[in-house]
């Protein structure tokens, strides 16, 4: 049975995901007002051991959570068999990464001696019936954690989602000149709006291969939704889901939103208030395009 949680934080972004035996933590966001910690969560939970800890991009927002989490793993209460970040986020990397994208430099110390336990990321890992696949942009091609981001899109049955992290424009670009993400974006049906719904993180170029059936914004009072940022992404929906059988969600609206799959019966889609919708397989789409770039 599949189970993804994308949980209401206000700060940062953190879904888990549960397939089968496997567990999995995407980011590490905290809600200051309600005491949501990931720690606090899978320890609630019973869940003693990570698969995968996720780290899709480094922000002021999950570093605390990600703390939390890491001293918890240091002490041995806890077990993270893999931490998954950017292959160029490194000890060479962050000294200039961690000048331009913080304010402060304490947390270089830390970064550092956590490098250790970056595990290698390979581009495609199974397990059991799902299946993740990894993209990320290089340095010192991009300068920012953002378009840093590792890319990731989770596979299993009839359910396709797409974390892009924080990724702005022209790291989309970017990635868009690759045929193989290109063609991961035509099987996507959920998609998280990048950076938080914000208008940074929208690019248009990404709906000429990506057709989803629902677009979920994990957004909060530190980062609203900007309205010309949710306008587009409903016209984009209308554009090829005429029929309207399309969501845009938003945890702030919504609260937890969690995704239910079991044998072979279609998703659920269940958010905090108590809404229950069918997610739909994706339908590709075929739009007249320019060459993004590279094949």
């Amino acid at each position: 049975m599949l189970n993804i949680k994308i949980f209401e934080v206000d700060h940062g972004f953190c879904a888990a995901i549960q397939n089968n035996d496997y567990q999995i933590l995407i980011d590490c966001g905290y809600h200051s007002r309600s005491g949501f910690f990931p720690i606090r969560y899978l320890f609630g939970n019973s869940i003693r051991r990570l698969n995968y800890l996720i780290m899709p991009t480094f922000t002021e927002g999950s570093l605390t959570g990600f703390y939390d989490l890491v001293g918890h793993s240091l002490s041995n209460c806890f077990t993270i068999d893999h931490l998954l970040v950017n292959p160029f986020i490194d000890r060479s990397s962050l000294p200039e990464l961690i000048t331009r994208n913080f304010q402060t430099r304490h947390i270089l110390r830390f970064l550092n001696d956590v490098c250790e336990r970056f595990s290698s990321v390979e581009r495609t890992v199974h397990l059991g019936d799902a299946k993740l696949s990894f993209f990320w942009n290089t340095y010192p091609e991009f300068l920012d954690f953002s378009n840093l981001s590792l890319v990731t899109f989770l596979s299993s049955k009839g359910v396709n989602i797409l974390f892009p992290g924080n990724l702005k424009a022209e790291g989309w670009r970017t990635l868009l000149r690759n045929a193989k993400f290109r063609e991961q974006l035509c099987q996507v049906n959920v998609l998280v709006a990048s950076h938080y719904g914000q208008v940074e993180g929208y690019c248009s170029e990404v709906f000429n291969y990506c057709n989803p059936n629902l677009i979920i914004v994990a957004n909060h009072n530190h980062h609203q939704t900007a309205p010309s940022a949710a306008r587009q992404y409903r016209r984009q929906l209308q554009r090829v889901h005429r029929s309207g059988q399309f969501k845009v969600l938003t945890t702030q609206n919504v609260g937890m939103v969690t995704i239910q799959q079991s044998s072979n019966s279609l998703a659920q889609v269940i958010t905090e208030r108590s809404e229950t919708y069918q997610l739909q397989p994706s339908e590709t789409h075929q739009v007249e395009v320019s060459n993004p770039g590279n094949p």
